[in-house]
């Protein structure tokens, strides 16, 4: 049996979603950090602002963090996906290593959509993260900006596997879970750290 020693210089910036904390990222943070990566649990208030200026804070946490490990990392759930892909439209993109989106709208989100009329006008990332053509979400880059895998959950009402996918990733993955069970999955931990160390996820159910 080979012991697999993991570097610990390896920081992962992990970011939750809409209506979360950065607590709702903790178990799987705690796990990334068994496997031998550093982790910093980004918060963000939500709804308490619109994508863009969110997106500049993180860019601003990335240019900090970076220079500071060997490699940088980001793993983001639902919104917290959209924010990083605005964030790396700011960055230097070379000093990011690997990204993992899990469960990300990254064509918007059919229920976001249903629920503008009712608080897009007061809740900006409600209005941004609709799946209608001229959204905040479907105004990005359409292709991604670094090697970037991401994992789908197949009973996922809020998020359609369609709307997850994007050109050009290094590997794309559905697994049985929800939108928010992902977190929550030893299976799900194993495969980020995976695409993380060699920029696949594993075969089989690993």
């Amino acid at each position: 049996m080979v012991h697999i020693v993991y570097k610990t210089d390896e920081l992962i910036i992990v970011l939750h979603g809409l209506l979360a904390t950065a607590r709702s990222m903790s178990v799987l943070a705690r796990r990334l950090r068994a496997e031998g990566f550093q982790t910093h649990l980004w918060e963000y208030a939500s709804l308490k602002a619109d994508m863009a200026t969110h997106a500049s804070l993180l860019a601003q946490c990335i240019n900090e963090s970076a220079p500071q490990v060997a490699k940088l990392h980001i793993v983001a759930h639902s919104m917290g996906c959209i924010v990083t892909r605005a964030a790396l439209e700011q960055v230097d993109t070379t000093q990011l290593s690997r990204v993992v989106f899990l469960a990300p709208p990254n064509h918007g989100s059919p229920v976001a959509r249903w629920c503008e009329p009712l608080a897009g006008a007061k809740l900006a990332p409600v209005r941004e993260l609709a799946d209608s053509r001229q959204s905040f979400v479907n105004g990005l880059c359409p292709y991604c900006l670094c090697e970037t895998g991401i994992l789908a959950a197949r009973f996922d009402w809020l998020v359609p596997e369609t709307s997850a996918s994007l050109p050009q990733v290094r590997d794309f993955k559905v697994l049985n879970h929800t939108h928010n069970s992902l977190l929550f999955s030893r299976r799900v931990s194993r495969q980020v750290g995976h695409f993380l160390r060699c920029g696949c996820f594993p075969e089989g159910r690993n």
